[in-house]
């Protein structure tokens, strides 16, 4: 009995009303749930890619500009001393040899042979063949690389040929950027679901009072009350 109760219920002109109301709710709060997903990477690759571009910049300004290996280096390590920065390397030569980096055992050795990071060569490679920089996102890894290739060097015994390479964690700017959009997806939710509780019980006194007044009046009549009737409630249809 109970069971048919409830299904009589969730079958009344009210279960029909709320129904879609609770659709179009969770339906509302799932696109704005995957919007703010989209809406977060498309910030998180805008961001890393600013600061990978601003370092690179940097890095490759002082490599063209300095004549002082050492002060380069030290301005490396500066500009890689932050946790979010796994590596900063400069390369240059014809083979490509790296003339400063922030993992110091890496500086005077061959690119090719002797670092133990084939992707660092790689992007090395193609940062110097290309006039473009390079960019790309390792989410399982939870890396950035970008690649630039330098113009001009004032380092001696090193040829123009060259590339900085930057690697950046992006786990830390993910984890903040989530908690962000969990801070504001739950009282967009919140008022979503308060906007549709409001609308549901305004169209429910609106519609169901009516109907119900007039199902109460045929009830009564069915019963042999031949006073009942069912009371102006609006000046409409319903009424």
């Amino acid at each position: 009995m109970r069971a048919e109760a409830k299904a009589r219920r969730w079958q009344s002109l009210r279960g029909k009303i709320l129904l879609p109301f609770l659709g179009v709710n969770l339906l509302g709060l799932a696109v704005l749930t995957v919007g703010m997903e989209q809406q977060s990477r498309r910030t998180i690759a805008f961001e890393l890619g600013q600061r990978a571009r601003f370092i690179a910049e940097s890095v490759a300004f002082a490599a063209e500009t300095t004549d002082d290996p050492a002060a380069l280096l030290r301005f490396v390590s500066a500009v890689g001393g932050t946790p979010d920065v796994l590596l900063v390397a400069v390369a240059r030569g014809d083979p490509l040899r790296v003339v400063a980096a922030t993992r110091h055992a890496w500086v005077g050795r061959l690119a090719a042979t002797e670092i133990d990071d084939a992707d660092a060569f790689v992007d090395l490679m193609v940062g110097t063949a290309l006039s473009a920089p390079i960019s790309h996102e390792h989410p399982e890894r939870g890396i950035y690389d970008y690649a630039a290739r330098l113009v001009g060097a004032r380092v001696p015994g090193t040829s123009s040929a060259g590339a900085v390479l930057v690697k950046l964690d992006t786990r830390s700017l993910e984890a903040r950027l989530r908690a962000d959009t969990r801070g504001h997806a739950i009282p967009i939710g919140v008022a979503a679901l308060l906007v549709g509780t409001v609308c549901f019980v305004t169209v429910s006194r609106v519609l169901l009072r009516p109907v119900r007044a007039i199902h109460a009046a045929i009830q009564r009549r069915t019963e042999g009350d031949d006073a009942a009737f069912a009371p102006l409630l609006a000046r409409d249809e319903l009424g």
